[in-house]
C-alpha cells in the first residue's frame, strides 16, 4: 500500500491583500496539466502544418481555438446534463456554474460541433479534419488523467495490490491509482497506436475510427479497477459503469466508420482490378 504521495491539490495557494481587500489566489495543479495538455497536443498538430495543403498557421488557430472552446463548454454542460441532471436534477445549477466537474464525452461532443462549424465555414471535409486531429487528442487526455492523480480524484475500486495508493478523502481502505491506469491506456498506449495508424497511407475515417474505437475500449476495460460515481453506482443487471455505457454508441461510431472505410477500399480495389482487366484484354 502506498500512502497518497500529493500533498496539496494546488501549486500555489496564498492569500494577498489588495485595497485593504484580502484576495485568495489558487493555482491548482489540474489546470496547469490541462493548459500542458492543450500544448502538447497543439504541438503534435504543427509539425504536420507544413504537409498540409488544406491548412495554415491561421486556419489552424482558429481550428484550435473552436476545438478547445467546444471542449470546455461540451464537457461543462455534458457533466451537468449527463449525469447531475440524470441522477441529481436538484443540483443541476449548482454542478452548472460550479468549479467542479468535466465529462469527456460531452467534451467530445462540444468539439466535433466545433470542428463541424469550422469545415463547413472553410469548405474543408468534415472527416478530413477529424483524422487529422485524432491523433493529437490522447496526448492531452494523458496529461488530463495526470491531473485527475494529483487532484486525489476518479479513484478506483479497493485493491490489496502492492501498488494500491489510500486516497485521501475515500476512506481507509487503499485503491487502484485508476488515474493512472487511464493516463497509461487512453493516453501513452492510444497516442501510440493512433500516431502509428496516421503514418500509413490510411483511407478517410480510419484515423477517426482508430482513436474512437481505441479509447472506448480502453475506458470500458479500466473502468473496471475505477469506483463508479457514488451517486450513480453500477447499472443494469450487468454491473455497467455510467462510462461504460456512454462509450457504447463511441465504439458503434467508430466502428460503423471503420467499416465504411474497409468497404470503400474494397470497392476502389476492385474497380482498379477491372480497370486493369480492360486494358489487357485490349
Amino acid at each position: 500500500m502506498i500512502h497518497f504521495p500529493i500533498s496539496s491539490p494546488y501549486i500555489i495557494q496564498t492569500d494577498i491583500t489588495l485595497f485593504q481587500q484580502v484576495i485568495q489566489i489558487q493555482i491548482a495543479w489540474y489546470g496547469v496539466l490541462f493548459a500542458l495538455g492543450v500544448l502538447l497536443s497543439c504541438l503534435y498538430c504543427q509539425r504536420k502544418i507544413p504537409k498540409t495543403p488544406w491548412l495554415d498557421e491561421s486556419l489552424f488557430d482558429r481550428l484550435i481555438y473552436r476545438v478547445i472552446l467546444g471542449a470546455v463548454i461540451g464537457g461543462k454542460l455534458g457533466y451537468a446534463l449527463l449525469y447531475t441532471g440524470l441522477f441529481q436534477p436538484e443540483l443541476l445549477l449548482n454542478t452548472l456554474f460550479s468549479r467542479h466537474g468535466m465529462s469527456f464525452h460531452g467534451g467530445l461532443i462540444g468539439s466535433i460541433l466545433g470542428i463541424y462549424l469550422f469545415a463547413r465555414q472553410h469548405d474543408i471535409d468534415f472527416l478530413t479534419v477529424t483524422d487529422w486531429l485524432a491523433p493529437a487528442v490522447p496526448w492531452g487526455l494523458m496529461l488530463g488523467r495526470l491531473g485527475n492523480f494529483i487532484n486525489a480524484e476518479l479513484w478506483g475500486r479497493p485493491s490489496d495490490l502492492p501498488w494500491a495508493v489510500l486516497f485521501p478523502n475515500a476512506g481507509p481502505v487503499a485503491r487502484h491509482p485508476s488515474q493512472l491506469y487511464e493516463m497509461l491506456l487512453e493516453g501513452l498506449m492510444l497516442g501510440i497506436i493512433c500516431h502509428w495508424v496516421s503514418r500509413k497511407d490510411t483511407k478517410q475515417g480510419v484515423n477517426s475510427a482508430t482513436f474512437l474505437i481505441g479509447y472506448s475500449v480502453f475506458r470500458i476495460f479500466s473502468e473496471y479497477f475505477r469506483e463508479p460515481d457514488a451517486f450513480i453506482g453500477l447499472l443494469f443487471h450487468i454491473n455497467l459503469s455510467y462510462g461504460q455505457i456512454l462509450c457504447g454508441p463511441m465504439l458503434a461510431l467508430g466502428l460503423l466508420l471503420g467499416f465504411k472505410a474497409s468497404k470503400g477500399q474494397r470497392c476502389r480495389e476492385e474497380d482498379s482490378n477491372l480497370h486493369e482487366e480492360n486494358l489487357t484484354s485490349t
